[in-house]
């Protein structure tokens, strides 16, 4: 492994403005990769080659501000993070245990890479139909999917590569405001232009092979008079195979999350001395009440796109006394 990293730290005015850049750039060589085996041959044809060959890059910024002006004050400190990484070089006998076809391979694009079809809307008629390229399961109301290679026809050659689980940008913000007794704290968090998979699609879009209670998007899905629509016509039957690996199901999952926000008041020395008693402050917090998310989305949480049910959303009112 060949690293080179470097940082800077910096304050003015007397550190009411702060702030550090740290960037990296990271080369590693002969990492252990193991091949695919045959399953007859057992466990114990298991073998892992010295070989992969990655890079990874990123950088972190952090800026903030305080100050003081009378009774105000304030704090705040953003941070911006943004992390690559690359697979410069596989052996040929290990590139097949990753996503990609005989066209495409995972050479140059990050490990965290999703790969799949591209779509382009939804057929409207029976002329899209007859004059679209050959594709198993295509029919009236059904997803088109994108000739990758022009080859007029849908196979496994037209997957391409549609983003990456990572992020482009991780960012975070934190302030803190006070004036007299009254403080507020708040802080947010985010991830800006990552895919992610909104499987729960399976559950709100289609109606074939359904062990449960269909999502009220299906009442959406495209009718010939609700042609506009760009979820698919109900079908018992998923002939179409609509959710195989696609830009329909691999959408931005992009979000903000107001993690915590919380109000207090803190009372003046002259009256809780009055009640023998050393401090006393009085404080409404709520966490998980602020969510905004890309409208790809359908799910409830792209921070959590598996799962059915959002992050609990909770209030706390509370009282801290010391004697």
């Amino acid at each position: 492994t060949s690293e080179l990293n470097f940082g800077l730290d910096f304050g003015f005015f007397d550190e009411k403005i702060i702030g550090s850049f740290d960037y990296f750039n990271r080369t590693t060589k002969d990492i252990l990769t193991r091949p695919p085996y045959a399953a007859a041959m057992g466990e114990g044809s298991y073998q892992y080659l010295n070989g992969a060959t990655m890079e990874n890059k990123g950088f972190e910024i952090v800026l903030g501000n305080r100050n003081q002006i009378g009774d105000f004050s304030y704090r705040i400190l953003g941070s911006i993070t943004s992390f690559h990484d690359k697979i410069t070089y596989l052996p040929e006998s290990v590139v097949k245990s990753y996503p990609g076809n005989e066209e495409k391979t995972i050479i140059n694009h990050s490990v965290r890479s999703v790969f799949g079809y591209r779509t382009d809307g939804i057929f409207q008629n029976a002329g899209e139909v007859d004059n679209g390229v050959a594709q198993p399961g295509k029919g009236i109301g059904r997803l088109r999917y994108v000739d990758m290679n022009g080859d007029k026809v849908i196979n496994t050659y037209d997957q391409d590569w549609i983003g990456t689980t990572l992020p482009d940008f991780s960012y975070g913000i934190n302030v803190e405001v006070g004036y007299k007794n009254f403080f507020l704290s708040l802080f947010g968090q985010g991830d800006a232009g990552k895919t992610t998979n909104d499987g729960l699609k399976g559950s709100t879009d289609f109606a074939s092979g359904q062990g449960m209670n269909f999502g009220k998007r299906v009442l959406k899905a495209w009718t010939p008079q609700n042609t506009s629509s760009d979820i698919p016509m109900l079908s018992a039957v998923n002939r179409n195979n609509e959710m195989r690996s696609s830009n329909y199901i691999l959408v931005n999952g992009s979000y903000f999350k107001l993690r915590t926000a919380s109000l207090s008041y803190v009372f003046p020395r002259e009256i809780i001395q009055k009640i023998s008693i050393g401090s006393l402050r009085v404080y409404v917090t709520g966490e998980n009440f602020l969510l905004i998310k890309s409208k790809e989305f359908t799910g409830p949480d792209p921070e959590t796109p598996g799962s059915l049910y959002p992050q609990p959303v909770s209030f706390t009112l509370g009282i801290n006394v010391t004697l």
